[in-house]
Parts: structure tokens; C-alpha cells; sequence
């Protein structure tokens, strides 16, 4: 079965020192089995992410992200590309 999801999420970035991007992101959402299942109990996340662009020609970075949400902080690292 399929779940419902509600939500936004808000994004800002700015690239600086030619290879360097920061975005900052705020969001929150919540996901039910039906539209009749939502209670208002929204997970709440923001966060700052730094990336550092290795190759543009191929779109390969790395990437560093801090989150805080409901439950928590959280670190990510990535290399490669989210999109």
C-alpha cells in the first residue's frame, strides 16, 4: 500500500570561493496510510550542508551535512552527486 505524504521544505545555497556551495534547509512533513490518517504530527528538520565540488564537468562533490530534527542531530558525508 502506497503512503500519503504532506510537507515543504525550504532550500537557500550560495556558491563561493569558486568550488565551495553552503545551503542552508529548513523542512517539515509527515507521512499517513491514508489523507484521513493525518494528525498534525509533523517531524520537523533543519540543517546546514557545506560541499565541495571535485569535478563540475562530471558533478562529482563532497558533501557534509549537519541536521537537528524531532529526534535529534545527525551527520551525513557523501561523494558523488544527489541529482
Amino acid at each position: 500500500m502506497l503512503e500519503k505524504v504532506k510537507g515543504a521544505c525550504l532550500r537557500t545555497g550560495a556558491f563561493f570561493l569558486d568550488s565551495w556551495i553552503v545551503t542552508g534547509f529548513a523542512g517539515f512533513g509527515e507521512v499517513a496510510k491514508t489523507f484521513g490518517d493525518f494528525e498534525n504530527n509533523l517531524l520537523r528538520a533543519a540543517g546546514i550542508s557545506a560541499r565541495f565540488m571535485l569535478s563540475r564537468k562530471h558533478r562529482v562533490g563532497l558533501t557534509a551535512d549537519i541536521d537537528v530534527g524531532n529526534n535529534g542531530t545527525e551527520f551525513y558525508f557523501r561523494v558523488g552527486e544527489a541529482f
